[in-house]
């Protein structure tokens, strides 16, 4: 638990979503939706409600907000194993 609490790690967590994102919603890419969908039934399952991230058009500043807070319920190896 102690990589949810790192800043530099919970900006990379940040800008690995926030790209994921982009890739899903913006380059059209069906496989990012699915794992933004695995992204947000697992910080469901944590407690957070962060259904937003699987709508397109989240505008930028909204959207990194979003994912701070998603950030806040995930370690660096859920990223990795769902994201790459």
């Amino acid at each position: 638990m102690a990589d949810r609490t790192c800043k530099r790690c919970s900006i990379n967590r940040v800008n690995t979503l926030v790209a994921a994102y982009h890739r899903a919603f913006n380059r059209d890419e069906e496989a990012y939706r699915e794992k933004l969908h695995k992204v947000v039934t697992l910080v469901r399952a944590r407690g957070f409600e962060g259904g937003k991230l699987l709508a397109p058009g989240v505008l930028d500043q909204e959207l990194r907000a979003l994912c701070w807070n998603l950030s806040s319920f995930l370690e660096d190896e859920d990223i990795t194993r769902i994201l790459g």
